[in-house]
């Protein structure tokens, strides 16, 4: 079984990353020291790809979140993005698909309720692009 841990972090302007610091400080070193004996297991997927970063150095899996209100940077960028990405359903198409697939990587989706209907028709269709995994509300569903 793998397991995905999300890190969530508080929007990234100066204020807030000083105050948070100290707890992701703590919140990072315990996620590193509970995942080093099956690091292959884990993956750690957030929208703050300087979270991300530090774990650059250890043998953990990392899955690089990203909205569709900010293009998708470019191939140089995303090559890096060790596992691959978990995007909007807005922002997958078959050439995102193809680009994440040609590096080895893979191509996930997360649903904004606010956003998408989750359903059948939905997931039928990023099925067909050749969507690998899915972040769902309704996984008995799916």
């Amino acid at each position: 079984m793998q397991v995905n841990v999300e890190v969530k972090t508080p929007e990234t302007n100066d204020v807030a990353k000083a105050k948070y610091r100290p707890v992701m400080t703590r919140l990072l070193a315990q996620l590193k020291a509970s995942l080093i004996d099956k690091p292959r297991n884990a993956i750690v997927s957030s929208f703050n790809h300087e979270v991300l970063s530090q774990f650059s150095d250890q043998p953990i899996r990392l899955l690089y979140l990203y909205t569709a209100e900010n293009a998708l940077p470019g191939v140089d960028v995303t090559n890096q993005w060790d596992l691959g990405a978990n995007l909007e359903p807005d922002s997958i198409d078959s050439k995102v698909v193809e680009r994440f697939h040609t590096n080895g990587q893979l191509v996930g989706i997360w649903y904004s309720k606010r956003k998408t209907d989750e359903g059948p028709i939905l997931w039928q269709k990023m099925l067909d692009l050749g969507v690998d995994l899915f972040c769902s509300d309704m996984p008995l569903e799916a």
